[in-house]
């Protein structure tokens, strides 16, 4: 018999968050970004968390978000800073690209977005 729900950690979130990218990504279709990025989502409300915190606990190299979910560091590939997001991702949180590596299709991007690069 069960004791009720499964205590949280960072290994039960981090197979859960895996299982629902690998649904997304593979049967859904989804760029591995996108899925991910809607896994974390998934993840949380399975858990009853908030999403910063399971995306801590699953994803500890993501980039630094301000208040609004947008990336405030610049790419790590080229350094810029202008990124977008697909419009099929909710605003706040993961799924942000660099405009410049990976340019928006103009029917597709949700937001742009600059953020400080340190550069003049």
């Amino acid at each position: 018999m069960s004791e009720g729900p499964e205590p949280f950690t960072d290994d039960l979130a981090r197979d859960l968050f895996e299982e629902r990218a690998a649904i997304r990504e593979h049967d859904g279709g989804l760029a591995r970004a996108e899925a991910e990025a809607l896994a974390v989502e998934d993840t949380a409300r399975a858990l009853s968390l908030p999403v910063a915190e399971v995306r801590r606990a699953v994803m500890p190299e993501a980039p630094a978000l301000d208040s609004e979910g947008l990336p405030f560091q610049p790419c790590t590939r080229c350094g810029g800073g202008d990124f977008w997001k697909p419009m099929r991702l909710p605003f706040e949180g993961e799924g942000w690209r660099c405009a410049t590596c990976h340019p928006p299709n103009p029917d597709e991007w949700r937001h742009a977005v600059s953020v400080p690069t340190g550069r003049p």
